[in-house]
């Protein structure tokens, strides 16, 4: 909450700028201040402009009267007071009036006696307000052992030379450590470069390891031509290796600080860091010397990278082609193109193959193409990925040319590069996929249906009347991707002359042709296809796939009138209908027939329909119902059980509570049971306490002991007096009553006629 609080605060900043605060007429300025606090903290930007405003108007006194209110740490909240003065400080920050008003305020409240906690609260706020005016006064805190750090702060965020100097002055005048931290630190972030002697001197008198940490820090940040050799020692004192110090990254701060002011200096510390690190082989250090050398204003782009290709370590190498834009440096590019052409290093060729690729130079593809018959996976993937990024038609030529190879890794190296190019590249695809090998083939397949290239339909559909069975799976697979309602023709015609094994494919490519069309198009199309096919049940999918009233209708009547074959297809279709209207026909076969196989295929098709089912679960429960009691099978029992469980109704607790007694599904039935008790409180009574105590000793499956464990938790939790009572007994209507007409209608009928009504509406 407090997070969303101050969030709020920042938002309101924004309109705060220029705002003008004004004593309400009739107010006075305690009634102001009481007004404002009770509204803190603002719901929204606006209310919070308009409080703090209020509080502005009451001026030095309001805001020395907050201050006053505040309490020392403990068990009394300063939330409320907090947010106003800190609001009141970061409001007025950039009106130059009551900023100083708010300034002069704090500090006359630094003059009274207030707990050093509220002090150094006091203080933070002189950060968002504060002027070279207030110098002076948080000059006095800064040998504080408990202020100095919100006094250095406050005048770090000042800034000014006088800030620098007392922030100086007072470091020289010997202190505690924790002081001359604070001190340190604040010099180094204003980068105060008279401090430069100063801190060169603490720094060589054997400081503690955090002091030494902080004052290279500094000198990093402040210091000058003078600093480079205390820092280098301190460098050298690791070894040039990693330390809670960072030494080296402090010396390579300053020297590529210094790398426009100090060239000459510079350098030589720079090459001679270059050489330390080339003799340790650290790459790391290697990459950050060469760095400060290329940021020198006249640097020497072609000879110092000459001299980073010499070396052959590929990190090296890689890190300086991201860190230079040796792209536009003519000479450098021609140092590029010739190594890459004269080279044996294969760490180098890979390096300097995959900076072609991201810079895009012209001619690049020319240069890389060669190098797709190496036999260097490292170098043979540069070289795809970089083809694939300079994407032109040379590169896709090149690329595509691979598909021929009979090596499998090289074929999926240039597939994975073709996937990714923006430019059309069916053509060429289509132009090598008759000389390319089945790896070559497939990978062609794959790329057609990733990139969805209708215009390869015909290349893809003839492979459908090949030998070559591999390739044949991969094309019917791949049709889906690409048909449109004008190979709808095609697709039946397939559809009726394929072999068995690629049936589903080809049903799944008619289903997605028919995609383009209206339901009534579509079902129009089909059902023409249907009337003149003597393969009716090779239709029943498309019909399914469209899913409409008027498809589904078809496909009953289908297995109403069909037999053998077509039945059968006609009910798998319904089955597979993804739609909870076709519930209606599955459940008027299971009724219409005593059949056990169509029984149990019935079920399993209730049971699938309400699993994908978004309708509410009182209907699904009904539904289940239904299912329960043509189940020809414990495992669809269990199924059934399992789905009624997660319903969490009262009547479908008490109803699968009875199947405890089948033994085969018994325990299916007490877990699903308790599910639905065990997370209804409201459930709690006499029966369902009898219901649990029959779950308990019917449980049998390996968490029964913890599931016992929850439900005496249940029962010891929730009264087992009265509870839930049904209205329906989950059999039949006794006890109900037909509704009568109206309060209005009935009030005006006689006895008799109330009784004849009631009877008709029973």
């Amino acid at each position: 909450m407090k997070q969303i609080k101050y969030i709020i605060l920042s938002l309101c900043l924004l309109f705060a700028v220029g705002a003008q605060a004004q004593m309400a007429k009739g107010r006075t300025k305690a009634t102001i201040i009481a007004d404002a606090l009770a509204q803190l903290p603002a719901e929204t930007p606006q209310q919070y402009n308009t409080v703090i405003a209020d509080l502005v108007s009451t001026g030095e006194e309001g805001l020395l009267d907050l201050i006053s209110r505040m309490n020392p740490p403990g068990d009394v909240s300063n939330e409320t007071y907090d947010f106003a003065i800190s609001g009141w400080s970061h409001f007025v920050s950039k009106d130059d009036a009551n900023r100083t008003v708010a300034a002069n305020t704090y500090e006359k409240a630094l003059g009274q006696s207030l707990d050093k906690e509220i002090k150094a609260f006091v203080i933070r706020q002189l950060r968002t307000v504060g002027s070279d005016d207030n110098v002076d006064v948080l000059t006095q805190y800064l040998t504080d052992d408990y202020l100095s750090g919100a006094a250095a702060a406050a005048l770090t965020s000042i800034g000014t030379e006088n800030a620098g100097n007392a922030l100086l002055n007072t470091l020289t005048a010997g202190n505690s450590e924790e002081i001359n931290l604070h001190l340190v630190n604040a010099l180094g972030q204003i980068s105060f470069s008279k401090a430069e002697p100063a801190l060169i001197n603490l720094l060589s008198s054997s400081p503690s390891p955090k002091m030494e940490g902080v004052l290279i820090g500094a000198l990093a940040n402040l210091g000058g031509k003078e600093s480079i050799k205390p820092l280098k020692n301190a460098a050298d004192k690791t070894d040039y290796a990693y330390h809670k110090s960072d030494a080296v990254g402090s010396y390579l701060n300053l020297l590529s600080k210094l790398g426009a002011s100090e060239t000459k200096t510079v350098k030589k510390e720079a090459e001679s860091l270059l050489s330390k690190a080339k003799r340790q082989n650290n790459s790391a250090l290697k990459i950050a010397a060469t760095k400060v050398l290329l940021e020198q204003p006249k640097a020497n782009a072609s000879k110092i990278f000459k001299g980073v290709i010499k070396d052959g370590d590929i990190r090296y190498i890689t890190n300086i082609l991201h860190a230079y834009p040796f792209g536009k440096d003519k000479k450098s590019v021609e140092l590029i193109n010739k190594t890459l052409s004269s080279s044996k290093s294969q760490d180098v060729q890979t390096a300097l193959i995959y900076w072609l690729g991201n810079n895009k130079s012209t001619g690049s593809a020319s240069l890389i193409t060669p190098y797709l018959n190496t036999n260097n996976k490292m170098v043979l993937k540069a070289a795809t990925q970089s083809l694939s990024n300079i994407g032109s038609e040379e590169a896709i030529i090149a690329l595509a040319g691979l598909l021929k190879s009979s090596d499998d890794e090289t074929v999926a190296l240039a597939k994975n590069a073709l996937l990714t190019i923006d430019e059309d590249v069916a053509y060429t695809l289509a132009s090598v996929f008759e000389t390319s090998g089945d790896a070559g083939k497939l990978a062609i397949l794959e790329i057609i249906s990733s990139r969805i290239l209708e215009s390869q339909y015909n290349l893809v559909y003839n492979q459908m009347f090949t030998n070559n069975d591999v390739v044949k799976a991969a094309s019917a697979n791949t049709l889906k991707y690409i048909v449109t309602d004008q190979n709808l023709n095609d697709m039946f015609t397939l559809l009726e002359q394929t072999d068995a094994e690629y049936v589903p494919a080809v049903q799944a490519s008619i289903n997605a042709g028919l995609k383009n069309l209206t339901d009534e198009e579509q079902t129009k199309v089909v059902s023409e296809r249907i009337g003149k096919s003597n393969k009716k049940h090779l239709y029943y999918s498309a019909l399914a796939g469209i899913g409409s009233a008027d498809a589904i209708e078809q496909i009953t009547q289908a297995y109403d009138k069909e037999t053998g074959t077509n039945r059968e297809a006609a009910f798998s279709a319904l089955a597979s209908v993804n739609s909870f209207d076709v519930i209606y026909p599955v459940l008027d076969i299971a009724r219409s027939t005593t059949n056990k196989s169509e029984l149990e295929k019935a079920t399993d098709a209730i049971i699938n329909i309400v699993r994908r089912s978004n309708q509410t679960s009182e209907i699904n429960y009904l539904y289940l119902r239904e299912a329960m009691e043509i189940a020809q099978n414990d495992n669809q029992k269990k199924t059934i059980l399992n789905l009624i469980g997660a319903s969490g109704h009262y009547t479908a607790m008490v109803y699968i509570a009875k199947y405890m007694d089948e033994a085969p599904i018994a325990d299916a039935a007490a877990v699903a049971t308790m599910n639905i008790a065990l997370s209804n409180a409201e459930f709690a009574g006499d029966k369902t306490t009898a219901i649990l105590d029959k779950v308990s000793k019917t449980l049998s499956n390996p968490d029964a002991g913890y599931q016992r464990q929850a439900i005496t938790k249940y029962l010891s939790e929730n009264s087992s007096e009265d509870g839930y009572v049904s209205l329906f007994n989950g059999k039949n209507l006794d006890g109900w009553k037909g509704l009568v007409g109206n309060p209005i209608t009935r009030a005006k009928m006689s006895a008799r006629e109330l009784a004849a009504a009631q009877v008709k509406a029973d």
